[in-house]
């Protein structure tokens, strides 16, 4: 049986480890748009400071995935899916065809409305391009603002503020990692992070940012302004639902399973970041992993 899956991440490698385990004659085809094997975006934080290299953020190496039987196609975006043709188009045109099928496209970050985000020196953070960019990015200013504040937007405040940057952390809520901690609890940890040298702002609904063709700061809504030349907006993220949406799947927040991580589409699963079951996206690895397991589970 052939198996394809759509996504280079933690959700997809996950589900072919298990089915090549599960079915070891099956034929298993890993998906990824970006060009690198699949690394821990946990970690990228750690590559931004410099703490850690580009090859310490590799699960496996390239290598790695041949000998376990898993054919990997890395930097091939796939453009469209036929789940009635059961094939997929890949970005040069070529078709595959495939008996199931796993999206695991994972997410893309969300950026609110706010004016001047296409400035030079504004960024998200979900790759391992992203990071680069980022990296060099900050070897090149002396300051920095980071909008939200959970936990990927206080690691990566921490990882420039050791990288030597004056960095002020912007806030909507009322305290800090409001999904995981109590007020009291978010104005403990404002104290540690003020103590180790982080600004921090709270209740601050950025409007714009500030600056001609490069980022100079940002504006708030209640008028004050933040002086910051490299702008990350660490503010969530959305399902990556395109893929499904344009081949007609049922797709909410993101695409709709049920709880044998089916899609609308016979032969289609989907894992991870991308699935929503129950009206609910869970976003974190201790579900995907769970996913991808269920999922390659159901498909051999």
């Amino acid at each position: 049986m052939k198996h394809l899956i759509i996504g280079n991440g933690v959700a997809g490698v996950t589900a072919a480890q298990a089915i090549v385990r599960a079915d070891p004659a099956a034929e298993v085809h890993i998906f990824g748009a970006e060009p690198y094997p699949y690394y821990r975006r946990p970690r990228l934080w750690e590559y931004i400071a410099g703490e850690v290299e580009q090859e310490a953020l590799y699960f496996r190496p390239a290598a790695w995935y041949a000998e376990q039987g898993i054919a990997l196609h890395l930097g091939t975006p796939v453009v469209g899916l036929d789940p009635a043709g059961h094939r997929i188009t890949l970005a040069d045109g070529a078709e595959v065809e495939y008996d199931r099928l796993l999206l695991a496209t994972g997410s893309r970050p969300f950026v609110p409305p706010c004016e001047g985000t296409d400035k030079q020196g504004v960024f998200t953070l979900r790759t391992l391009d992203d990071a680069q960019a980022i990296r060099e990015y900050a070897g090149q200013v002396a300051t920095a603002i980071i909008i939200g504040g959970g936990l990927l937007g206080l690691e990566t405040a921490r990882a420039l503020r050791s990288a030597g940057l004056s960095v002020t952390v912007v806030e909507f809520a009322h305290h800090l990692l409001t999904r995981q901690l109590d007020a009291e609890g978010g104005e403990v940890l404002q104290a540690i992070l003020e103590g180790q040298g982080l600004h921090i702002i709270t209740q601050g609904a950025t409007v714009a940012v500030l600056g001609d063709e490069r980022a100079s700061g940002i504006r708030l809504k209640d008028g004050r302004e933040v002086a910051g030349e490299l702008v990350l907006f660490s503010t969530g993220i959305r399902s990556e639902v395109a893929l499904a949406r344009a081949a007609g799947l049922t797709v909410g927040r993101g695409v709709v399973v049920d709880r044998h991580l089916r899609t609308s589409a016979e032969d289609v699963y989907a894992a991870g970041d991308v699935a929503e079951f129950e009206g609910r996206v869970y976003g974190i690895i201790p579900a995907a992993l769970e996913q991808a397991q269920a999922a390659a589970a159901n498909m051999v």
